[in-house]
C-alpha cells in the first residue's frame, strides 16, 4: 500500500492506532512503486450493461472538486486524485512480487 506515496507506517490512521509503529514495523522488503493500492470493482452479480454508465459517472465525478471529495470521504478520507480504467494486467506487478516471496495468498486470505 502507499507504493507513490511513502511508508505506510507514516499514514496519519497508522500513527492513531499504533503511535509507535514506526519502531514496532520494520520495513523488511520494498516493491517498486508499482503496486496499485486502491480500485473501484464491480461484483460479478452487477448487471453488465450497467457497468459502462456507472463507469462513466464515477470518471465524471473525478473531474470535479466537489465530485472528489465525495469520492475521498467514501474512500475513508483517503483522497482521490483522479480515476482510470484499466484492465487486469494492471495487476501483475502485485502478482510478481507475491510469487517471488513463495507467498499463498488465497491461504493468508482464508479461502
Amino acid at each position: 500500500t502507499f507504493a507513490i506515496s511513502g511508508d505506510p507506517r507514516t499514514s496519519s490512521a497508522v500513527i492513531a492506532d499504533l503511535p509507535d509503529v514506526r519502531e514496532r514495523v520494520m520495513i523488511i522488503w520494498q516493491t517498486d512503486p508499482e503496486i496499485p493500492n486502491l480500485n473501484l470493482s464491480y461484483m460479478p452479480s452487477l448487471p453488465a450493461e450497467m457497468r459502462p454508465a456507472l463507469t462513466q459517472a464515477f470518471l465524471d465525478l473525478a473531474k470535479t472538486e466537489d465530485g472528489k471529495a465525495l469520492l475521498s470521504a467514501a474512500a475513508g478520507n483517503y483522497e482521490i486524485q483522479d480515476m482510470r480504467v484499466v484492465d487486469d494486467s494492471i495487476y501483475d506487478p502485485l502478482r510478481d512480487a507475491v510469487n517471488a516471496l513463495n507467498f499463498d495468498l488465497y491461504n493468508a486470505l482464508g479461502r
